[in-house]
């Protein structure tokens, strides 16, 4: 759990400063400026209406977000880096401490957190194996029990190369 806060933390961050910094950007135009089309929502698969991706803190959010599996990763960054080739460094910060570093912290948890259950669950079983066990061998000691003790056939006593048992 916290590492799930210190995720939403980062893009939160790069979120506020990617919003101040970019809002207002697209392929259109390099002034940061207020966005003119506010209401309408942009799209990495919509490029022709709207390119301007941080025109909102949620929306830079969603953006930033889906840019830590990289499915987005040049368009978010292009209308940007058209811009200022500087504002590169912002995106190889942000996708280098949340790819290589945060996400990895996410799956070594998560990896931790199955271990633990396997390794219980297996302890159980190998537990309730050795109690049925125990039992088992309990009942085969109780007196009455002497015939299902062996399964193994006796040789008859008169042939030699008769025998079963082999």
């Amino acid at each position: 759990l916290a590492v799930l806060a210190l995720l939403a933390l980062h893009v939160f961050t790069f979120s506020l400063i990617a919003y101040t910094m970019f809002s207002g950007i697209s392929f259109d135009s390099c002034e940061n400026r207020t966005p003119t089309h506010t209401s309408e929502y942009c799209s990495v698969y919509d490029q022709d209406t709207c390119t301007d991706y941080f025109q909102t803190l949620p929306q830079a959010m969603l953006h930033l977000f889906t840019l830590l599996t990289t499915a987005n990763y040049p368009d978010v960054m292009m209308p940007v880096y058209n811009c200022s080739q500087w504002a590169a460094g912002f995106f190889v910060l942000y996708l280098t401490l949340g790819e290589f570093f945060l996400l990895n912290l996410v799956l070594a948890v998560a990896y931790h957190s199955f271990q633990e259950h396997a390794t219980a669950k297996v302890g159980a079983t190998v537990k309730q194996r050795g109690r049925a066990l125990r039992e088992a061998f309990r009942l085969l000691r109780e007196p009455g029990s002497e015939n299902i003790v062996s399964g193994v056939r006796r040789r008859p006593s008169g042939g030699e190369g008769e025998g079963e048992g082999e």
